[in-house]
Order: C-alpha cells, then structure tokens, then sequence
C-alpha cells in the first residue's frame, strides 16, 4: 500500500513538472514577437557603436538629443566636438517644433517630426563639407505615411542645391545623392523598399 501511494505522488508530481514546463513555453512564444524586436535594435545598436568607434578622431558631429532644450532655446547641442548646434524648427511657436520624446526611442531620447515641417537646421560650417570621404547614420522610425519623399539628413549648396542629401524617396527607397555642382551628381539607393512602420531601422 505504500508503495502504491509513493508512485502515485511520483506520477503526480511529473505531471506537475509537464504542466509548469508548458506554461513557460507559452509565454516565450508569446513574448518571442518583442525579443525579436528588440533583437533587431540591439544588432543596429552595436553596428552604430562599431561605425563610431571606427571613425573616432574622425567623427565631426553627432546630434542625440538627449539635451534639447525647450522652449528657452529651442536647442539640440552637437555632443561631439563639432561645435554644430541644431535649431529646432516648425510653423507655429513651440507645441509645433519637433517634439521631444522621453519614451519609446532607441537610446535616451528622441524627436518626433509632424511630416510637414518640422526640422532641426545647423549653421553652415565648414567641417560639414563634403571633402574625400562622409559618412552618415541615422536611427528612423516613421510612424504613419509612406510614398512620401522624406529627408534625413542634407547639406544645401548655392541655389539651395545639396552637397549630400540621405533621403527616402516617393517609391520608399532610401537614397543617398552626392551633387558635383547644380546640374551634376551621383547617387546610390537602398536595393529594397523601406516600407515598414512603427519600426526604428538604423541607417
């Protein structure tokens, strides 16, 4: 007799253990989604860091906005050593200038442009020419419209053409455009649409 009741709390008690066993691999299913997710911030994340570290004494300007100040100034500082401020800019006073995001970003913080015409500008400075060599990255996240031409990051010329220009183009497509003088320029493109939303993608 007890050694029937041994092997029956023994069988219950592997029941137990299956049982518990399911529950947790329903939940890392579940959350899998947000993992992979964040994976994917995490591998551009060290990407980025790779790319600066590479560049180093090179590196002439980054804005992370981590200290805009708003509204007294309306301010982002260059926290490199580049001495480029940004403005931040839009139509309508302070609550339609880009606006600074707490959560959801990357890394610390963040902006959010209304698509229409919001910008952050910085004076024209010289170590911002295009010389030999540029590089340029950008975390983005459009949250709402496509088809659209979207601007990451451009340095106008005379006769308000670029030097360089990292956009997104009406087809989705991520471009980069180096201009020779007004009429001449080479450029590259991304060999896939960007079509994602409420996605950061570094690039």
């Amino acid at each position: 007799m007890n050694k029937f009741i041994k092997q029956a709390f023994t069988l219950i008690e592997l029941l137990v253990v299956i049982a518990i066993i399911g529950i947790l691999s329903g939940l890392i299913v579940v959350s899998m989604n947000g993992v992979t997710s964040k994976a994917t911030i995490a591998k551009g994340q060290i990407f980025s860091n790779s790319l600066k570290n590479s560049l180093m004494l090179n590196l002439v300007s980054e804005w992370k906005f981590d200290q805009v100040n708003i509204p007294s100034t309306n301010q982002t500082p260059d926290s490199w050593s580049g001495g480029n401020t940004g403005t931040l800019n839009g139509t309508g006073g302070t609550q339609n200038l880009p606006q600074l995001q707490t959560t959801g970003c990357v890394s610390g913080n963040c902006l959010s442009f209304d698509g229409t015409d919001d910008y952050v500008d910085v004076l024209d400075s010289t170590n911002l020419n295009l010389t030999n060599e540029i590089t340029i990255g950008a975390w983005i996240k459009r949250t709402g419209k496509l088809n659209d031409t979207d601007i990451i990051v451009s340095k106008d010329n005379v006769g308000n053409k670029r030097q360089y220009s990292l956009y997104i183009d009406p087809g989705n497509y991520i471009f980069f455009i180096i201009f020779k003088n007004t009429t001449s320029y080479k450029s590259i493109s991304s060999s896939s649409a960007y079509s994602s939303i409420n996605d950061w993608y570094y690039i």
